[in-house]
């Protein structure tokens, strides 16, 4: 071992070493073992693997909860979460742990090798931590701002909803979203859990673009530090909004077109024809290109029906309706 971290509330930063040769075309695998048992040295108490990435700058630790997200490597362009875990982490935590970096394949060499140090008030306050039940932190948010919906798809739920339809007052809107922006700012871990920052998804039941006040909701929450993913069906993404959306700066944007061709479309009793709503996704990711934007990331969402009753709504059956 050639550096020892202190933890501290759970959380060390691990500097990446300069001088050595990184190489890491296969990815890099982060192993986590007990430094106060020499035997048992190559065995690892817990072990994180990520993809081929650039040269990190340092390890973020956080072992307050020991998890997927427990280990990030943080490159100059931001930080990685790792693709796999595994941990045999139990009971009482060391007082030294060791951790070290090698690329993949593994019989590469160790590319980081440190050692992090755990006082006895520190490993007490993670063991009454694991000691104790806590709540789950909140990844995702979804807020309903319309029940109301422009189609009627024999595939969704709304066509069997008992409560009343109806659109959020935007007041309450706003309250909904101070409260989010305060929990966020609470748990600043949670802006560490996806690619996409754990945004606000606008849908359970309804077509966000149908809202009334949607675009005074996106300004709103984006003055309060709130990412937002919009599910929409496309069928209402004229030019306007398609440039009113990019504006608003979305993290993603999420097309639900569920059915892969104009005659299985029918199906979702839609008032726009199967090409138009195609034609305006199209629009919009041309628009995005156009302007050279990072965001949104753009998904495109169908429904794969094979093997599910569904009464008669037979979507996406076979592969090549896919790729098509």
């Amino acid at each position: 071992m050639r550096d020892a971290y202190p933890l501290r509330e759970g959380r060390c930063a691990v500097p990446w070493p300069g001088n050595d040769v990184y190489h890491s075309p296969g990815g890099m695998r982060i192993e986590v073992f007990d430094r106060t048992a020499p035997l048992r040295t190559d065995t690892a108490l817990a072990v994180w693997e990520f993809d081929a990435i650039p040269r990190p700058i340092f390890l973020d630790v956080d072992f307050w909860s020991v998890d997927l997200y427990s280990v990030r490597l943080v490159t100059a362009d931001g930080a990685r979460l790792a693709h796999r875990f595994a941990s045999n982490l139990e009971g009482a935590v060391p007082d030294r742990l060791g951790i070290r970096a090698r690329c993949l394949p593994m019989w590469t060499p160790i590319v980081l090798s440190a050692e992090i140090e755990v006082s006895a008030a520190e490993r007490a306050a993670l063991r009454r931590r694991l000691d104790n039940v806590q709540i789950p932190t909140i990844d995702w948010f979804f807020v309903e701002l319309t029940s109301r919906c422009n189609f009627r798809c024999g595939w969704c739920p709304l066509s069997r909803m008992r409560r009343e339809s109806g659109a959020m007052p935007l007041d309450r809107a706003k309250v909904v979203l101070d409260q989010i922006a305060a929990y966020q700012k609470s748990h600043p871990i949670y802006s560490l859990y996806t690619e996409i920052r754990n945004p606000v998804f606008l849908h359970i039941m309804g077509e966000p673009l149908l809202y009334p006040h949607l675009f005074e909701v996106l300004e709103y929450g984006r003055a309060h530090g709130v990412e937002f993913c919009l599910i929409t069906n496309a069928s209402l993404l004229r030019q306007d909004r398609i440039s009113r959306l990019l504006d608003a700066d979305l993290s993603s944007i999420v097309f639900s077109l569920n059915a892969p061709d104009a005659a299985s479309f029918q199906l979702a009793k839609s008032p726009v024809k199967y090409e138009r709503v195609l034609a305006q996704v199209q629009a919009f990711v041309a628009e995005r290109y156009r302007r050279g934007a990072a965001r949104p990331r753009i998904e495109l969402q169908l429904l794969n029906t094979r093997g599910v009753e569904l009464d008669g709504c037979a979507l996406v059956q076979e592969r090549s309706q896919v790729e098509q």
